[in-house]
């Protein structure tokens, strides 16, 4: 079995201390970038989805909770399952 080479071990390959400032100077701007071209307006269109949702998930609440006050709900639900049983000729 070969021994690997004591000086390929000691280094990174093909990194040197002057590129590592470009590195992370490109790694910078391209963070800087992509936050303000696709993070950030993808982040708005997703917030104002969510914002729609809970807006009308609330109004269905509300108006759910003043059909059951009414008794509305419990009619509609005996009228369903009246229809089913008819269609079925389950009771």
């Amino acid at each position: 079995m070969q021994q690997p080479r004591e000086d390929n071990c000691r280094r990174p390959p093909h990194l040197s201390l002057p590129q590592l400032p470009i590195m992370i100077s490109e790694f910078l701007l391209l963070m800087i970038f992509l936050e303000k071209t696709w993070f950030t307006p993808v982040g708005k269109v997703l917030d104002d989805r969510d914002k729609l949702i809970r807006d009308k998930l609330g109004a269905v609440k509300v108006r759910a909770a003043s059909w059951a006050h009414v008794g509305v709900c419990e009619r509609w639900r005996n009228a369903a399952a009246c229809h089913v049983s008819e269609r079925t000729g389950l009771s």
